[in-house]
């Protein structure tokens, strides 16, 4: 049996997770699969690859995080590649999106000196503030013309975005793609009277058969950032929504270790694996 890991967490307690489903897949295609907190020490060099998946205490650890994830790439092939993880680490990344011309939602990446600006640009009454190293929507703050604050909410750099509607109705939309290839998409939508669409916030997770239009369009966003990538991922989540416009805008790109909901799509977990193997 060839030996690759998946690097996990400390604690996975409040978190929800099913790469599980992968393993028995995995090792019926010759595959041993560890699951290690990315803390540990080890001789990472006896494993084929180490892949990042449920490492979702690094945005409080983000200096440890990338010594350590350096660290296991100089043993053996880290998926998705070192380049990638600190690219996609800190969110302002969305700046190279819109530099390669992709359609972002509105988002300004430092404090604003006239917060009623952003309203009136933007018209809305809801702008959305959360750090820029983040996930799971945590340190988020919403802002009204009527609750404008009178200084930074933090001390880390923003991420200040408007509030789409659309997101009480139709969600957010995920397209998952693995090693060059679309594998399935979810809709997710926050509980009533939550703007959080992630599960662990009462939000619901719901199998997505896209029109072909939205998946042109978000195949063509993967298209894009792979193209720019110093290295090809092998998951690759675009998280989409909807403006006023109708228009898809993106919300983020997930390649560090994103939630894939293999249990969404009966065969999510097949296209993974058969992915993995390929990519290897």
């Amino acid at each position: 049996m060839r030996r690759i890991v998946f690097l996990s967490c400390d604690n996975l307690d409040g978190y929800i997770t099913d790469d599980e489903l992968t393993l028995p897949l995995l090792q019926k295609a010759g595959w041993s699969v560890d699951v290690i907190p990315w803390t540990e020490t080890r001789d990472w060099s006896v494993y084929s690859a180490a892949v990042v998946r449920t490492t979702w205490d690094y945005t409080q650890r983000m200096d440890e995080f990338l010594e350590k994830i350096k660290i296991i790439s100089t043993q053996t092939r880290l998926i998705n590649s070192f380049s990638t993880v600190v690219w996609n680490a800190r969110k302002n990344y969305l700046k190279d999106l819109t530099i390669w011309g992709l359609n972002t939602i509105p988002t300004e990446f430092s404090w604003p000196l006239d917060w009623s600006e952003l309203f009136s640009r933007w018209s809305t009454d809801t702008i959305m503030v959360k750090p820029q190293i983040g996930a799971n929507s945590s340190g988020t703050h919403v802002v009204t013309p009527t609750s404008i604050p009178m200084s930074p909410l933090f001390a880390e750099a923003p991420l200040i975005q408007p509030f789409r509607q659309k997101i009480f109705t139709e969600g957010e939309l995920s397209f998952h793609f693995f090693n060059g290839h679309y594998s399935h998409c979810v809709r997710k939508i926050p509980k009533r009277g939550d703007f959080r669409v992630q599960e662990e916030h009462g939000g619901m997770i719901l199998s997505e058969n896209p029109t072909q239009n939205d998946l042109l369009e978000a195949t063509q966003i993967y298209n894009c950032i792979e193209k720019n990538l110093k290295e090809p991922s092998l998951f690759h989540r675009v998280d989409l929504v909807r403006n006023d416009l109708n228009r898809l805008e993106i919300m983020e790109v997930e390649l560090i270790e994103p939630s894939l909901y293999f249990r969404t799509h009966k065969d999510a977990a097949h296209n993974f694996v058969k992915a993995l193997s390929a990519y290897l």
